[in-house]
């Protein structure tokens, strides 16, 4: 039986001190390893992990992921919506994307987060509203997680 479709859990987590964390997006494998902990940006805000965790599955939205390696080291990235599937020893992640704060383009992440504004505000038919909803939510989820502080992101964040 291979690895992804086996629940029992790795050799190195059985011990019940850390989980088995597998990331990954339609492009492959983001990240895996052992670590102590997790937090994930679900729906309603965010959902702590520690090992040996009731087994459950959770919509993840855009927003910080943040890792406690079994190191000790603490670590976050910014994810992209997707779901999480949780065992008492491991933890899988399908995203869309995940960045660590030094791969996160700013300037690239303002033109999309204009551009999907833009797509929006003309509620042209031809628009395809949902993908330019999703390219808004993974620009600001970007433009958040590194603290931009421009005028424009600014006055996204405004009430």
């Amino acid at each position: 039986m291979s690895r992804s479709h086996d629940n029992r859990a790795p050799a190195d987590s059985r011990d019940g001190r850390v989980l088995e964390l597998n990331v990954r997006s339609l492009d492959g494998l983001l990240f895996e390893g052992p670590v102590r902990s997790l937090r994930l940006p679900v729906e309603d805000g965010s959902l702590g992990v520690f090992p040996q965790h009731a087994p459950m599955v959770s919509v993840l939205r855009c927003g910080p992921l943040a890792v406690v390696h079994a190191s000790g080291a603490s670590e976050e990235m910014v994810i992209g919506p997707g779901f999480a599937q949780v065992y008492p020893s491991r933890v899988l992640l399908l995203v869309e994307f995940m960045n660590a704060e030094a791969n996160v383009d700013l300037d690239r992440a303002h033109g999309a987060m204009l551009r999907a504004l833009e797509r929006l505000e003309e509620r042209d038919e031809r628009a395809d509203l949902v993908r330019a909803e999703a390219a808004l939510c993974r620009a600001v989820a970007r433009l958040e997680f590194c603290g931009c502080r421009c005028d424009v992101c600014a006055c996204r964040q405004r009430p």
